[in-house]
């Protein structure tokens, strides 16, 4: 597993009056809200390829985003250095699942997303 976020705790439910940078503020999984769960009706997910392949372009300018994945010279290092820090970011969320069009994963001939 990755330590890439490794000085970061697994983001937690403070409430709002938390000054932690890290912490939900008012996303509370537990709290039940008509018969269901925060975490019930609010899904999380992570577009895989939003969060980490895009390189911040936009019409304005070249990529604004300083990743070290993005300077790994071998592209299926640079793909697996990308997906095990993507994970841990994942878990330090608590997201269960990947957004449904994260289909970077795929190995696209020699080259991953």
């Amino acid at each position: 597993m990755s330590n890439y976020f490794d000085k970061i705790a697994k983001v937690q439910y403070e409430g709002i009056n938390s000054t932690n940078p890290f912490a939900f503020k008012h996303y509370n999984p537990q709290e039940v809200i008509l018969g269901k769960t925060m975490e019930e009706h609010l899904r999380l997910a992570v577009c895989y390829w939003h969060t980490f392949c895009w390189e911040g372009n936009d019409m304005f300018g070249v990529g604004s985003l300083n990743r070290s994945w993005q300077k790994v010279s071998n592209p299926l290092e640079a793909a697996k250095q990308k997906a095990e820090i993507a994970f841990e970011f994942l878990q330090k969320l608590g997201v269960p699942k990947l957004n449904r069009n994260s289909h970077s994963f795929k190995n696209k001939g020699k080259f991953f997303g």
